[in-house]
């Protein structure tokens, strides 16, 4: 998967959350836990998607917390 189909995709999974909160546009370096489309229980899902989508296994507890918290910190962790 290309890093632009990753955050395309991973755009649309917080589509609901991002429209609730009136955030109009998700950007690469968006913090997602600072503008609330993230909280501890959804940060499992999205880590749960991004498995699905990227094909890969992902131990957050070996990784830094930062990595899970844009769409490129994501990409070039676990995409590349």
């Amino acid at each position: 998967m290309t890093r632009d189909e990753f955050y395309a995709r991973t755009r649309d999974y917080l589509a609901d959350p991002a429209r609730r909160l009136g955030v109009e546009r998700i950007g690469e370096d968006d913090h997602l836990l600072a503008l609330g489309l993230v909280d501890s229980l959804r940060m499992v899902e999205l880590i749960a998607f991004a498995e699905r989508v990227l094909g890969v296994e992902i131990r957050a507890e070996d990784h830094d917390p930062d990595v899970f918290y844009t769409l490129r910190s994501l990409y070039d962790a676990f995409g590349g």
